[in-house]
């Protein structure tokens, strides 16, 4: 079986350096949070843009297709 030992050495300012090092393992952990909020709140959007874009296209293409009866309609009416 091996031996095992520890050597611990601290110097000074180790403890103001340990507390700086967990408030950036906070600091990194909130940015990964916020991250993926903002990626989720990104693709609810886009989905939001492309309902309406497809929306807009149907409106469109009924528009085109009754201004289109309405031009031949008039077209008769006229001769």
């Amino acid at each position: 079986m091996a031996n095992k030992f520890v050597i611990e050495v601290k110097a000074k300012g180790f403890g103001n350096l340990n507390n700086q090092l967990k408030r950036s393992v906070d600091a990194m952990k909130n940015y990964g949070n916020n991250s993926q909020r903002a990626g989720r709140q990104t693709n609810e959007f886009r989905k939001q843009i492309a309902l309406v874009r497809n929306n807009l296209l149907l409106y469109t293409f009924a528009l085109t297709g009754a201004a289109r009866v309405f031009n031949s309609f008039i077209s008769n009416v006229i001769k």
